[in-house]
């Protein structure tokens, strides 16, 4: 897809971090109940234990190879910055960490 701006890495290191965060309830679900049981159950931990610890590995190798050949276009940056205008601006604000008072002046240029 040509209009396509988004690197495939990161996506793919995106979708495994699902996986991950779905190995980590497997973990807490398995471990809650840790001081009831007679700890026969451990040997589920260690697929996905191995499993995370592969896909971490694995994802900061990606990245660090594609850390260096990222490069940024200030002017494109500058002109999105200049392109927020009045209407886009009390949304960026309402979802920002601001608070009223301070949405105003921002708003405003004040």
């Amino acid at each position: 897809m040509p209009q396509k701006k988004n690197p495939d890495v990161p996506e793919l290191v995106r979708g495994k971090s699902g996986r991950v965060a779905g190995n980590l309830v497997s973990l807490l679900m398995l471990m809650k109940s840790q001081p009831l049981a007679y700890n026969k159950d451990n040997q589920e931990d260690k697929e996905p234990l191995f499993d995370t610890v592969d896909n971490v590995k694995g994802s900061l190798k990606v990245f660090a190879d594609m850390i260096p050949a990222i490069s940024c276009n200030a002017d494109a940056m500058r002109e999105a910055a200049a392109a927020m205008n009045g209407a886009r601006l009390p949304k960026y604000t309402s979802v920002s960490a601001h608070t009223t008072r301070s949405n105003c002046s921002v708003t405003s240029g004040s």
